[in-house]
């Protein structure tokens, strides 16, 4: 009998055959179970993110408005005399607005106190004012010349100093809307409910009369500041 020698081709036929036969039976085997690999889990605290406040509010009762003559000052304590917020230990006639009666040269200070919360890591604002009427307070029209300067409870100016003005908008009507008075102010972990003061200085120059033909001017009439609505709005910290 004559053996014919496997070719190449043959071989490696077989060697595939066998090798498949080999594959499939692992599988079997196995019994399509899936494969274990190792892994872990941990859990780590994150923390909260909390936001801030930003409120302003205004208590009659405890927090009273009051108007200075700083023509009219003291070197010691006298009854009727106090110290004002921008004027430090000087001491001034407080006054009541309502009988005082203004003449050239005179310059008053009104002192507005109010609650300000502004709580916040990038937190800045700015603080304006408007009347509460339908109507401007113009200032300039009877003669004034006004400047607004925000206070800390410590008695330091806060902003980009005094912010002049020539009148007050009104709530309504024509000319309504705010006037700012407080520009670029920074908060810091102090403003969570301390007491902040909004201070006018008004001044009724005493240049007023001297135009010719106009020496009365100006006379008998009044800015009726009223009531004033404060607002604190938050501005880009840029």
């Amino acid at each position: 009998m004559t053996i014919t020698p496997r070719t190449d081709n043959e071989r490696r036929s077989r060697r595939i055959k066998g090798l498949v036969a080999g594959v499939a039976g692992v599988a079997l085997l196995l019994g399509g179970s899936t494969f274990a690999f190792w892994s872990d889990q941990v859990g780590d605290w994150v923390g909260d993110i909390t936001n801030g406040v930003l409120d302003i509010d205004v208590n009659a009762e405890t927090h009273k408005v009051k108007a200075f003559d700083l023509r009219n000052t003291v070197s010691s304590a006298a009854e009727g005399y106090g110290t004002s917020v921008a004027g430090g230990e000087t001491l001034y006639k407080e006054l009541t607005l309502a009988n005082f009666k203004a003449v050239p040269g005179d310059e008053l200070e009104i002192d507005i106190p109010f609650k300000l919360i502004a709580v916040g890591d990038n937190m800045k604002y700015e603080l304006q004012v408007q009347s509460s009427g339908d109507k401007v307070v113009d200032l300039a029209a009877v003669g004034w010349t006004a400047k607004g300067q925000l206070y800390d409870p410590n008695g330091n100016a806060l902003g980009t100093g005094e912010i002049e003005f020539t009148s007050i908008p009104g709530a309504s009507g024509s000319g309504a809307g705010f006037v700012t008075l407080a520009e670029d102010v920074t908060a810091t972990t102090g403003d969570a409910g301390a007491v902040y003061t909004l201070v006018i200085k008004a001044t009724l120059p005493d240049s007023v009369g001297e135009t010719a033909n106009k020496g009365q001017e100006h006379q008998n009439v009044a800015a009726a500041l009223g009531t004033l609505n404060l607002k604190v709005q938050q501005i880009d910290i840029k």
